[in-house]
């Protein structure tokens, strides 16, 4: 069945950076339900917003409701969120600005079933107080009954970051069958062991090749790969399950002040999108985080900068620290390492060792970097390119398959009509592109991708040599 789209449940305040002189406070939200945060995280935030009366997180047997009782980050698109009753049971929700007066809006419902949001007609006014009434048992709320402040949300006037790349440059992986493909090579080093029998999972970026989400093999050479329009990057490229079966998903779109602005994009094994997340409450999705589910919905996070004086927290102009990376355990304690903004991927012992080593080239780089077993099956048909010898006679066909992953030889068919078709040659699959050289030919070829059993799994188009 295919998948309703997700959306956006709401938003809690997860963590503040102080900018220009403790005065702009770019909050990351995340979508609820909620992730368990620890204590210290939860006052850390709450401090440094100003946010100490807020209450969240789930009460068992109550509502739970976004904004908190008592927040005082509201953005002025906000919707009101009431996470646990059904549609049904929610019934007349009054909401009431101190400046702006009564509220009209809509009740809908999430995919889930598992509660709803109430859209307002209307946005709130920056500085006023909110008052929401409902029959409703409310976490953290008296009778049904919280308030909540709408924040000053500043408009960010900075360009987005624009990834300017070269193709045309030593780095890049040009494909005769593929020629849209051209994305940067991946070299690898085997030092102590064996390489990870699982695909590497990258979202490379940088002035060498093309940006996209990419599968690679353990040995380097590229399963996978989609290039993304011009401005867009992607990031957290990783393998899930929704509904039971495994999916890609990563963050797509563009990069403004160290956050994403875009959408999350959930792929089947065939790299047919199922689903679009996009986000509630005003925003857009950022790229640090995206969790699905067992119950088919998704954690994201997303950013809306608003004023506020952080001098309490220590705020300064000159007090952010960026770090990106990511470490994976895999099984018998070996670590996966990807190193953010150095282009290296590591996989050490748990004493140390350095077993395996993935680099990209000179200043690219992949914000995150996992490895795990991944089966597709594009509906794509192979491509297949045939050229004829500058001297001489025979020609060189050039084949590769996009995404497929469980080819392990190539038949190449030839003849005088589609028809007519035979088989002159089977040849190993070698890399993202297999290439074989044919002494004669008739002046129709085709190649058939065959499984490990010599099952065939996919038929290029006839072409005429």
């Amino acid at each position: 069945m295919r998948p309703r789209r997700a959306r956006s449940l709401g938003a809690r305040v997860w963590s503040s950076r102080a900018r220009r002189g403790g005065l702009l406070a770019a909050l990351a939200v995340l979508a609820v339900p909620l992730l368990p945060v620890a204590p210290a995280v939860v006052a850390a935030a709450r401090r440094a917003v100003g946010g100490a009366a807020a209450r969240s997180g789930p009460v068992p047997g109550y509502v739970t409701v976004s904004p908190a009782p008592g927040s005082r980050t509201a953005d002025p698109a906000t919707e009101i969120s009431f996470l646990g009753p059904p549609i049904g049971a929610i019934g007349t929700v009054s909401v009431v600005g101190s400046r702006s007066g009564r509220h009209l809006g809509r009740l809908l419902s999430y995919s889930t079933g598992d509660g709803a949001s109430f859209v307002p007609a209307r946005p709130f006014v920056p500085g006023e107080q909110v008052t929401v009434h409902t029959s409703l048992p409310v976490a953290h709320a008296a009778h049904g009954t919280f308030r909540f402040l709408v924040a000053h949300v500043v408009a960010l006037r900075l360009a987005p970051t624009r990834p300017s790349f070269s193709t045309d440059v030593a780095g890049v992986d040009h494909f005769a069958s593929a020629p849209t493909l051209e994305p940067p090579v991946v070299r690898v080093d085997v030092r102590t062991g064996a390489a990870p029998r699982v695909d590497l999972l990258l979202t490379p970026k940088g002035p060498t090749g093309q940006p996209g989400p990419m599968l690679v093999a353990p040995d380097g050479h590229l399963l996978w790969f989609k290039p993304l329009p011009p401005g867009q990057q992607a990031f957290d490229l990783n393998e899930q399950t929704l509904h039971g079966k495994p999916v890609l998903t990563w963050f797509q779109g563009r990069v403004v002040d160290g956050h994403g602005e875009g959408v999350a994009v959930i792929a089947d094994e065939h790299y047919r999108t199922v689903a679009v997340v996009h986000g509630g409450n005003a925003t857009e999705l950022d790229l640090h985080e995206l969790q699905l589910t067992n119950a088919g919905t998704a954690y994201v996070t997303a950013y809306r900068p608003v004023r506020w004086n952080l001098s309490s927290a220590h705020g300064s102009a000159d007090g952010i620290a960026y770090a990106l990376g990511s470490v994976q355990l895999l099984t018998g304690g070996d670590l996966v390492i990807g190193w953010g903004t150095a282009p290296h991927v590591t996989v050490m012992s748990a004493s140390g060792a350095v077993r395996y080593d993935a680099t990209l080239p000179a200043g690219d780089s992949s914000y995150r970097a996992v490895v795990r077993p991944w089966t597709g099956a594009p509906t794509s048909r192979p491509a297949l390119v045939v050229a004829r010898a500058v001297a001489g006679s025979g020609v060189t066909a050039a084949m590769s398959w996009n995404g497929a992953t469980r080819v392990a030889r190539w038949q190449v068919r030839a003849g005088r009509s589609p028809a007519g078709l035979r088989q002159v040659a089977v040849v190993a699959s070698h890399g993202f592109e297999t290439t074989a050289r044919l002494a004669a030919v008739d002046k129709l070829v085709q190649v058939v991708a065959l499984g490990a059993g010599g099952a065939p799994l996919g038929r290029s188009g006839v072409v005429r040599s």
